[in-house]
């Protein structure tokens, strides 16, 4: 048997570690959900409709929160940083009617949050562009700061390695 030369292997080295970096990176993104923006949940936010089997939290101030966001009673929030808010109260029309909009941003916007399949996990109201939503096991989900790619963030995106 003749010896092999170093590039006839190559292109099956490289077929190798791309094989290799797509099972990788699919176990790494297999628990990461992310939201979808729609007008449907903006005017939901706009009109004050809160809806049915959700429970409502904010980051930022209460009288100038980031975001808001309800999340289905069929899950968890894991959380450090989001406060429970009753959305039948005046505060909470307050905190949607004042959501704090960050220089040269839009105005706040509505979206889905998704699970990793698609299905929906909750609801977002902010001027902040993105998020990370990780979904654990037992319908746990962790809804990160929320940030703005591209943007000078001071330390907004929070991502805890405990989770």
């Amino acid at each position: 048997m003749k010896p092999t030369k170093p590039l006839q292997s190559l292109p099956r080295m490289i077929a190798a570690g791309v094989l290799m970096l797509a099972v990788l990176t699919a176990g790494c993104a297999a628990n990461w959900g992310s939201i979808r923006y729609s007008p449907e949940a903006t005017r939901i936010f706009k009109t004050y409709q809160v809806l049915p089997d959700h429970r409502y939290y904010y980051t930022g101030r209460d009288s100038m929160p980031d975001t808001i966001i309800g999340i289905d009673n069929r899950y968890t929030l894991v959380t450090r940083f989001w406060h429970e808010v009753d959305p039948d109260t005046e505060k909470f029309k307050k905190m949607t009617d004042n959501i704090w909009i960050k220089t040269g941003e839009r105005n706040a916007r509505g979206a889905w949050i998704l699970e990793p399949s698609g299905k929906r996990v909750g609801i977002w109201y902010s001027s902040w562009s993105w998020t990370g939503v990780k979904v654990l096991e037992d319908n746990k989900v962790v809804i990160y700061s929320p940030y703005s790619p591209g943007r000078d963030n001071g330390g907004d995106l929070w991502f805890d390695d405990e989770y």
